[in-house]
């Protein structure tokens, strides 16, 4: 019989899975994603990306320590069941809103924001089946936003107010990026809304 489990990233830098129907019973299982908010390396804020079809779960956070090597955010892929960690892939610049996963080509979109180890922050394009960073899109200022896989774009938005929609790249010769890759489409500034 399996367990319907709901989960959440707390501030303290841990994800919690708890029984669907039973929150009052406490955590089945939890995992450490990021440093706490307190130590001013961000805060852990994203929201858990579930593959049903797959059984799949992504969990992204801020600054964290992988094999004794810090950075100052993360991806991870970790059991549904356990929270048991499959793969973890560290990021340059921490990760606050959520990630996105395009199922039908195993593309995971991760916007970052500062702060930063070196360079600036970009969506990293991830391999879900492995974590392998596939390939960058750069970013004007950091993103919050989720990026959106629609038909055939990643739609990203940063903090400038810019809207960038993106297309797969053209696999001709030897591209180091499959999929989702640099070939962005002319920006697009979202229209302010009228203050009543």
């Amino acid at each position: 019989m399996t367990t319907a489990l709901v989960g959440a990233c707390n501030k303290n830098g841990r994800y919690y899975a708890l029984r669907r129907n039973a929150l009052s019973r406490g955590p089945v299982w939890s995992v450490r994603v990021g440093a706490a908010a307190h130590t001013n390396k961000g805060m852990c804020l994203a929201s858990a990306v579930w593959n049903a079809q797959a059984g799949t779960l992504y969990l992204a956070g801020n600054a964290t320590s992988i094999n004794g090597q810090t950075f100052y955010g993360s991806v991870r892929r970790v059991s549904p069941h356990t929270g048991k960690t499959r793969w973890v892939t560290g990021l340059g610049c921490g990760v606050l809103g959520t990630p996105s996963l395009d199922a039908a080509t195993g593309v995971l979109a991760v916007a970052t924001w500062t702060p930063c180890h070196n360079g600036s922050p970009a969506v990293y394009l991830l391999s879900a089946a492995t974590g392998q960073i596939l390939g960058t899109l750069p970013l004007q200022v950091g993103g919050f936003a989720q990026p959106v896989f629609a038909g055939p774009y990643l739609l990203v938005a940063d903090e400038s107010g810019q809207v960038v929609a993106y297309s797969p790249a053209a696999t001709a010769g030897h591209v180091r990026c499959t999929g989702w890759c640099n070939a962005p489409h002319p920006q697009t500034r979202v229209p302010p809304i009228p203050v009543p």
